[in-house]
C-alpha cells in the first residue's frame, strides 16, 4: 500500500441490487484524524518557540479545515455503478458535486487508461465496440480503479 492509497483508499460492497457502492475506508478518516491530532501541538509548539516564522500559526489554524471541512467531505464521496452509468458524489459537505455519466448499452469493458487534463484527472474506459468514455476521476476513484474496472468488465448489466 503506498502513501496515495492510504488518502484516497475506499470500501467497496455490490448491493442487493447489484449495484456497485465505492465509499471511504475507515483508514482514511483514521489518517485525517491523525494528521490533525498530531499537527495541533506541533505547530503550537513551533508558533510558542517563534520557530517557522508566520507558517507556525498559520498551519495551527488551517489544520482546523479538516475536522470542518475534510471529514464531513469524506462521508459524503462515493461512487455508484450499475453498469450502464456511473454516479459520483464528492466535493464539500456543504458545497456537494453529483454527476452521473451515462455509460454504452453495447460491447464490455476490455481495458482503461488515465489522463491528466488541465480539468484535472480523467478515467477513460475503452469498450469492445471501440466506444470510450472519459469519467472526471476525483481521488476515491482514483483509488479504486480497479475495483470499478473489474466490476464493468464482468458485464453487471
Amino acid at each position: 500500500m503506498g502513501y496515495n492509497d492510504i488518502f484516497s483508499r475506499g470500501v467497496s460492497k455490490i448491493d442487493e441490487n447489484g449495484i456497485l457502492i465505492i465509499q471511504s475506508a475507515p483508514s482514511r478518516y483514521i489518517v485525517w484524524t491523525l494528521v490533525f491530532i498530531l499537527g495541533l501541538p506541533l505547530t503550537r509548539y513551533l508558533w510558542k518557540k517563534g520557530l517557522g516564522g508566520n507558517f507556525a500559526p498559520g498551519f495551527f489554524f488551517a489544520l482546523f479545515t479538516i475536522p470542518l471541512i475534510a471529514l464531513p467531505g469524506l462521508l459524503h464521496e462515493e461512487i455508484l455503478c450499475d453498469g450502464s452509468s456511473v454516479e459520483v458524489a464528492t466535493g464539500f459537505w456543504f458545497d456537494p458535486n453529483v454527476y452521473e455519466v451515462r455509460l454504452p448499452v453495447d460491447g464490455v469493458v476490455t481495458g482503461f487508461n488515465t489522463l491528466r487534463t488541465s480539468e484535472g484527472n480523467r478515467l477513460v474506459l475503452n469498450y469492445s465496440t471501440g466506444d470510450s468514455v472519459a469519467i472526471a476521476m476525483p481521488e476515491l476513484m482514483a483509488g479504486n480503479i480497479d475495483t470499478l474496472v473489474s466490476y464493468l468488465k464482468t458485464d453487471s448489466r
